[in-house]
This record gives C-alpha cells, sequence and structure tokens, in this order.
C-alpha cells in the first residue's frame, strides 16, 4: 500500500458528515424516553421489579387455588390471626405492587431528564416495595401451610 493511499483514506474519512449534537434522540415506544432506557442501573432497576411482580402473581396464581375458600390473610404476633377473607383478597398486593411500579415509572420518566438521582431513588423505592410485598405474600403462604 503507497502511502498516499493511507492519506487519502484519511482525509476522505475525515470527510464524513458528523451527527449533529443537537438532534434528540427518539424516544423508545414513544413513551419512555432513551435517555431513561439507556441508564444501566435504571433498565437493572425497572427489570427486576417487574420481576418480582410477575413473581407475586405466579406464586399467589399457583398456592391460592380458585380464590374462593377463606383464607388467613393478616396475622399478628400478639393476637394471632385477625383477618380472614376470601382467597381472591389476596391477588391485591401485586396489583397494589402493579400501582406502585406504575406510579413510580411515570413520576421517573418525567424526572430522568431534569434529575437522575431523583429518578433513581423512585425507581430504587419501587423495587423496595416489590421486595417488601414478596416478603409479606411469603408470610401469608407460610400461614395457610
Amino acid at each position: 500500500m503507497a502511502p498516499m493511499d493511507i492519506k487519502a483514506r484519511i482525509r476522505n474519512s475525515a470527510k464524513e458528515p458528523e451527527k449533529k449534537l443537537s438532534e434528540s434522540p427518539k424516544p423508545v415506544f414513544n413513551f419512555i424516553p432513551v435517555s431513561f432506557v439507556s441508564d444501566a442501573y435504571q433498565r437493572t432497576v425497572l427489570i427486576a421489579t417487574l420481576l418480582v411482580n410477575i413473581i407475586l402473581w405466579v406464586l399467589i396464581l399457583i398456592k391460592v387455588q380458585g380464590g374462593s375458600k377463606p383464607i388467613p390473610l393478616h396475622f399478628n404476633a400478639v393476637y394471632g390471626i385477625e383477618f380472614v377473607d376470601k382467597g381472591y383478597l389476596f391477588f391485591e398486593l401485586p396489583l397494589i405492587g402493579l400501582l406502585v411500579f406504575g406510579t413510580n415509572f411515570f413520576l421517573a420518566r418525567h424526572l430522568v431528564k431534569s434529575d437522575i438521582f431523583l429518578a433513581r431513588f423512585i425507581n430504587s423505592a419501587s423495587l423496595l416495595s416489590q421486595i417488601f410485598l414478596l416478603i409479606s405474600v411469603f408470610g401469608v403462604l407460610y400461614l395457610n401451610r
């Protein structure tokens, strides 16, 4: 390869058009900003939160079959079983978790452009609430053995 060929290649590569920085990235699915999904921490927390919520639904669907028979839904260490009702009320726990996730996701999505720390904190709180719901589901399922 001649030295002139290398210099010509370098000159031609320098003439390629540069991407404009002013162009904003297109959103994913038209409601999730790219900056929200491109952050590895946000993505990991969102996936973990959805995974824990799916585990909640699956555990309850497997363990509470039918849902019409009465089961203990609340236990107190001092008084014992305090609340017994139909099993389908147990599905409120993952539904509440889904509502918390949706609300926090909506808030974090709007805050990601102005304050990334607050968006991360809100998504982490969503994951933490799902974990607390999972612990409570395990407690009620242990009570219903």
